[in-house]
């Protein structure tokens, strides 16, 4: 063999090599989690809106409560720092405590005065709702976030359900990325929470998460393994998950084959001198070099 084609054969080898590392599924993957806002499909947020006075949630088991509860003495300022900078912020609306410094302020309550707040927390979740029947949704999300800065942290029942009613009220307005967030904190607090998995199922298909919105679905079904929407919608989102990757896929070996002849015109050499094979078992690619006849 002359050292040309010693040359042009390792060339060949390292191309074959890098070719198969560009299949890798991770690529598939991460393009696909393009993220995009489809205003024209709306959510029914009513139909999963928590309206009821007592804050009830069917297989809830409360955590304990903690030893340290809210003060209602938290200062406008005060408030204005715990605002979280890695979300967008709308003056209009009113800040949320963060629950630092909520723990810092409620270390001396009494049982009493921790329940004095919960049902201050009632009053202002029944005032959000009667603005989120009224579509006044700006409002409903302020009168949440009141009952949120009273309500004890150890009632974790009930500041899900606020977070959960303040999740729809943003998804009203579009502001998906808060209503996502709230929807999970209120998953967080109680991870049996159905309609809050529901509610964010819907927001993270409205982004295009359709991987993060069959998650959800299958969360749904593992509490209500017959909940008609989460079934109808788990088998849907897989099929559009799967066309979705075979199109990337098939984007991806495009661009591809194309860089690929563009680096090997110069030798003679053509993606046509590779063969691609799947393995049925793994789903991976092997390429192998053949020289034209």
């Amino acid at each position: 063999m002359s050292g040309s084609d010693k040359r042009n054969e390792e060339i060949v080898n390292k191309l074959i090599d890098d070719f198969q590392k560009s299949l890798g599924s991770e690529s598939v993957q991460e393009a696909a989690r393009v993220e995009a806002v489809d205003s024209d499909k709306d959510s029914d947020g009513d139909l999963y809106h928590d309206t009821t006075d007592d804050f009830t949630d069917p297989g809830f088991k409360n955590k304990s409560e903690s030893k340290t509860e809210p003060n209602d003495q938290t200062t406008t300022d005060d408030a204005q720092q715990a605002v979280d900078a890695t979300t967008s912020y709308d003056p209009y609306f009113d800040v949320e405590n963060d629950e630092e410094s909520m723990r810092s302020l409620e270390a001396n309550l009494t049982e009493d005065e921790k329940q004095s707040r919960k049902e201050q927390s009632l009053v202002y979740k029944n005032e959000g709702n009667e603005l989120y029947r009224a579509e006044n949704y700006r409002d409903s999300i302020n009168s949440y976030t009141k009952g949120l800065n009273v309500c004890p942290l150890g009632f974790s029942s009930e500041r899900s359900i606020l977070y959960a009613n303040r999740s729809a009220a943003y998804g009203r307005l579009n502001l998906l990325d808060e209503a996502i967030l709230d929807a999970g904190k209120a998953i967080e607090l109680n991870p049996k929470y159905v309609k809050a998995l529901i509610r964010r199922a819907e927001f993270h298909e409205k982004t295009e998460k359709l991987d993060d919105s069959l998650a959800d679905y299958k969360k749904v079904l593992e509490v209500e393994p017959s909940h008609r929407e989460a079934l109808s919608a788990s088998m849907r989102l897989q099929h559009e998950i799967n066309e979705r990757n075979e199109k990337l896929k098939t984007e991806m070996l495009s661009k591809l084959k194309d860089l690929g002849n563009m680096i090997l015109n110069p030798f003679g050499l053509s993606t046509e001198n590779f063969k691609m094979t799947q393995d049925p078992n793994s789903g991976g690619y092997s390429v192998q070099f053949q020289q034209k006849k």
